[in-house]
């Protein structure tokens, strides 16, 4: 099973991300269960969790908007 990450909002104040799980069965995606979605605000907390949770591709986005110093 694979997890498909979306980010649906981002800017310099917060992201929203999808996750969302995916069989693959013959070449054909298939939805397992509900997206799950969480926020995470630019703040010391924020920027932990999405370092702590989500893949490095996606902190490199994240981070590339958000810039390299804590915004609070």
């Amino acid at each position: 099973m694979e997890e498909k990450i979306t980010l649906e909002s981002l800017n310099s104040d917060f992201v929203y991300i999808k996750k969302e799980k995916i069989a693959v069965i013959d070449g054909e995606e298939i939805k397992v269960g509900q997206p799950h979605r969480k926020a995470y605000q630019n703040n010391e907390d924020g920027r932990q969790q999405v370092i702590d949770e989500l893949p490095q591709e996606y902190q490199n986005a994240i981070f590339a908007i958000w810039g390299v110093e804590n915004a609070e």
